[in-house]
């Protein structure tokens, strides 16, 4: 089973949250343990580097907690494994619940896998090097 990330200290914290308002989101940032709960965050922020490692259209606004897990468990396995990360199951728990602390935690591991991932040949090959001109709003082969 994987590993709970690590709790982060203040300065850690201030990290993600710089870090998360760098992100260009569909949602206006409120309540990051609110706004992140339903996972699709997680995978537009993926999105922003790796376009092509996700399939926005599959991650919509969830309320119920079983559908705020079902997209959760979707990320694991079809966008977080291919930077070489997977969110733990107590953490995707806490995190839909709402629980303070564990979204950064889990956003700082993210933003770290980002990082390695982007120095990898294959991440060299998928990262979005130019911003907004690069962003093809096109379908995505399969």
């Amino acid at each position: 089973s994987n590993m709970r990330a690590a709790a982060l200290d203040e300065d850690e914290e201030q990290i993600v949250y710089n870090w998360v308002d760098e992100q260009q989101l569909s949602r206006p940032k409120r309540n990051i343990h609110r706004d992140f709960s339903d996972g699709v965050l997680i995978a537009e922020i993926v999105n922003n580097y790796f376009p092509k490692y996700v399939e926005l259209h599959n991650y919509s606004a969830m309320h119920a907690k079983t559908d705020k897990l079902n997209n959760w468990v979707m990320l694991n396995k079809k966008v977080l494994k291919k930077i070489n990360y997977q969110v733990s199951a107590e953490d995707i728990n806490d995190i839909i619940m709402a629980k303070p602390g564990v979204i950064e935690a889990v956003l700082r591991q993210l933003q770290l896998k980002i990082a390695q991932h982007t120095l990898t040949k294959e991440g060299k090959k998928e990262a979005v090097l130019a911003t907004s001109s690069d962003t093809s709003k096109g379908m995505k082969a399969k």
